[in-house]
Formats: C-alpha cells, sequence, structure tokens
C-alpha cells in the first residue's frame, strides 16, 4: 500500500497534477503493473 501511495504522491507533489490526473494515472498504472484491483481513496484540498 506505501508503495501506491508513493506513486500517487510523486506527480502531486513534483508536478502540481490536479488530482483528478494523477488518479487517472495512477489508475492507469495499477491496471498494467497489479495483479488484482486494489483501490482506497480519499481526497481533500485545503
Amino acid at each position: 500500500m506505501a508503495q501506491i501511495r508513493n506513486m500517487l504522491r510523486a506527480p502531486l507533489y513534483d508536478q502540481r497534477t490536479p488530482p483528478g490526473a494523477a488518479l487517472a494515472h495512477l489508475d492507469r498504472t495499477l491496471q498494467t503493473e497489479a495483479p488484482e484491483p486494489v483501490r482506497t481513496q480519499l481526497s481533500t484540498r485545503m
């Protein structure tokens, strides 16, 4: 789970990617890399 969190965190921090785009990218990556689907999401904006 930590690897997935870091895969999501990197584009949000480094490139200031919008959350929806980062989640879409993570979803595409997980579809090709993860043997079984695992999804948990919590998004907030401060």
